[in-house]
């Protein structure tokens, strides 16, 4: 047993979480990309989903689609001038 809590341990810190608003949209790009990656390669978003993104970022596929249809540069390029200005 204490093999399998180790896994699952392992398994926990490879996933990335999304602590604040600039880095739920990093996360949101970076499966953005693997789902456009693939899709050009002629596989359908279900498939994407099922295959690459579930195991590697436990979402669900609600929460999948609810990524695809953030615009994540915009609000990411936003942010960025926001903290600019705060910091001049």
């Amino acid at each position: 047993m204490q093999k399998t809590g180790k896994k699952e341990n392992n398994n926990l810190n490879k996933i990335k979480m999304a602590y604040n608003r600039k880095n739920y949209l990093l996360r949101v790009l970076e499966i953005q990309n693997i789902t456009l990656e693939n899709t050009r390669l002629g596989m359908y978003q279900k498939e994407v989903y099922y295959k690459l993104i579930e195991k590697q970022y436990l979402i669900s596929f609600k929460t999948f689609c609810n990524y695809l249809s953030v615009n994540a540069r915009k609000e990411l390029k936003e942010l960025e001038q926001k903290e600019s200005l705060q910091n001049a």
